[in-house]
C-alpha cells in the first residue's frame, strides 16, 4: 500500500497540549486521551525554552490495555525517540486495532508542547 502522506486532507490534528513542570520540577509522562486507530502518525515536540543544542525531546511508546495482570496497568510498546523542533513520521506496526499513545520527556524539561496528528486515507493519489 503506498501512503498519500503529502495530502493535507489525509491528516488530522488529534491532540495538541502545552506542559508546564510540577513543583518536583519535572513534567510528569503524558498519555493522550484520544484512541487511534492508524498506524501512522506524527508528532511534533516544541520547547520555546530550549537551549539551541538541545535536540533529543523524549520518548513516545504505543500505549495498550490487555486483559491480564492488573488492569490499572497497560502494556507500552513500539518505544521511539522523539526530537525537538522537527515533525516526525511514525510508522507502528499493524499489530493492534486500537492505542493511545505516551510520552515520556526529558527530566530537563521544564516546559514542551506536542501535537499529535493521526493519517487517515482519505483521499487517493491522482
Amino acid at each position: 500500500m503506498t501512503l498519500n502522506l503529502e495530502n493535507p486532507q489525509n491528516w488530522q490534528t488529534r491532540d495538541s497540549h502545552f506542559f508546564q513542570a510540577s513543583a518536583e520540577g519535572e513534567i510528569p509522562e503524558f498519555t493522550s486521551a484520544v484512541i487511534l486507530t492508524s498506524n501512522v502518525i506524527c508528532t511534533l515536540v516544541d520547547n520555546s525554552e530550549a537551549r539551541e543544542t538541545w535536540n533529543f525531546a523524549g520518548w513516545i511508546a504505543m500505549k495498550v490495555d490487555l486483559p491480564v495482570g492488573p488492569t490499572s496497568i497497560s502494556a507500552k510498546t513500539n518505544y521511539r525517540r522523539l526530537w525537538l523542533r522537527e515533525k516526525q513520521l511514525l510508522i507502528f506496526p499493524k499489530d493492534v486495532a486500537t492505542y493511545q499513545i505516551t510520552i515520556r520527556f526529558p527530566k530537563w524539561f521544564t516546559q514542551a508542547s506536542v501535537t499529535l496528528w493521526e493519517y487517515q486515507e482519505l483521499q487517493q493519489p491522482p
